[in-house]
């Protein structure tokens, strides 16, 4: 009778000479040879002799040979980092996960896993264990990275088990057009007129990848085609255009705590946790002053991405727009103009003048092909009277504020 198994864990069976997981599923085609023997390369009759390898390129084949090395687990009921921690141990390589990839699984932390495999491959262990996931790995110069699908990424929130299920069919079933007739397809943000024509323009663009291959990567590559990403959602399959899908990963809740570094590498730890691309206009942190541009502290608890982004943007004068590829900073104009050698810190005074107007709003603006732009309201921006009305509003609330605190002061 086939176990079934609980929502907060999976299992995985691994007995020679095959690797199956839960009932029902596939076996993983077997890895390479674990004891294969070095090759040596024949040139014109000639053996070439080893020559030294600068230390990167040692790194990464260290690491290669470590996911061709044969592991051995046995664990029940154990947290996800501690199954990983054991791999790594036994493969001897560095394994980590990418920033925020805990937050997408359904208990975080606390996924539970169960595993027995017996002298398999690393990479074959991996791709059992983290596959039902919605997660992948790749080799990198020094160490093993652990990050999610570019589906689950999509999501920009936890996946429930039923989400999960949907990632591992997908990307472990060959494409067929019976299993396209048996998804549910959910259209967003599609244009007047094109809803009805969605899935059938959906169902000819994947003919046209081809039958046979994962299924996963014939959706990505039809949907591809039309400017379209996907992500499960429930017991569905919803397409949105490229733009909503970074618009939903930069809605993403983080705490950041920049200290000592530059706004260059806050602005790509951003880019890096919403799992978007970046595309900065030539110039666009040059137009800044040193100090800006090289020491960028700031602290924001619980704050979207999108909502870090217009906060820097505030500061600094540079802005940003979503756009399909990702997203495209651009520099500050005035600080450029005025940033020049022998204007005797014109370009310090243009933000000391930025900071002295400050924003006080944001408008929101949507183009026809799916991307947006931001544009933030200065005080200055606004008419003397909507100031005012402005101003007696915060005024209106701040008393509110100070009545509901001075009746809830303790009386003698």
């Amino acid at each position: 009778m086939p176990h079934k198994t609980p929502p907060h864990r999976f299992v995985l069976h691994a007995l020679l000479p095959l690797l199956i997981l839960a009932p029902g599923l596939p076996p993983l085609a077997a890895g390479a040879p674990a004891d294969a023997t070095a090759m040596r390369i024949i040139v014109a009759g000639t053996v070439s002799q080893p020559t030294s390898q600068p230390a990167e390129d040692e790194s990464a084949v260290r690491v290669i040979q470590a996911l061709d090395r044969p592991v051995d687990l046995n664990v029940t009921d154990a947290p996800i980092l501690e199954v990983l921690q054991s791999l790594a141990e036994s493969a001897d390589v560095l394994i980590e996960m990418e920033t925020g990839t805990l937050d997408l699984l359904p208990y975080g932390s606390k996924t539970l896993m169960s595993a027995t495999i017996e002298h398999r491959s690393l990479k074959e262990s991996l791709t059992a264990l983290l596959r039902p996931l919605g997660l992948v790995f790749e080799a990198e110069t020094d160490r093993i990275l652990i990050a999610p699908t570019q589906p689950l990424r999509r999501m920009a929130r936890r996946a429930t088990w039923e989400e999960l299920a949907m990632l591992d069919k997908l990307y472990s079933t060959p494409w067929s057009s019976e299993l396209f007739d048996s998804l549910q397809f959910q259209f967003q943000d599609a244009r007047a007129g094109y809803a009805d024509a969605n899935p059938e323009r959906l169902a000819e663009a994947t003919r046209g990848v081809g039958a046979g291959q994962q299924a996963a990567e014939v959706l990505e590559l039809a949907c591809d085609k039309y400017g379209w990403a996907w992500a499960p959602s429930g017991d569905v399959i919803t397409i949105m255009s490229k733009t909503r899908a970074i618009e939903r990963q930069l809605n993403k809740r983080v705490t950041v705590q920049y200290v000592q570094i530059s706004l260059e590498q806050a602005l790509l730890d951003l880019t890096r946790r919403a799992g978007v691309s970046m595309e900065m206009e030539p110039g666009a942190l040059a137009s800044l002053p040193p100090h800006v541009f090289e020491r960028f502290p700031l602290f924001m608890e619980a704050a979207t991405i999108r909502q870090v982004l217009e906060w820097i943007c505030g500061l600094t004068g540079l802005s940003f727009s979503i756009e399909p590829n990702g997203i495209r900073v651009s520099g500050n104009k005035v600080a450029t103009t005025s940033n020049t050698p022998g204007d005797g810190g014109g370009g310090e005074a243009a933000i000391r003048a930025l900071r002295a107007n400050v924003i006080v709003g944001q408008i929101n603006i949507a183009n026809a092909d799916g991307s947006t732009f931001s544009f933030f309201i200065r005080e200055d921006d606004l008419p003397p009277e909507v100031n005012e009305m402005r101003k007696a509003k915060i005024r209106d609330a701040i008393n509110q504020i100070r009545q509901t605190l001075g009746s809830e002061q303790p009386k003698d």
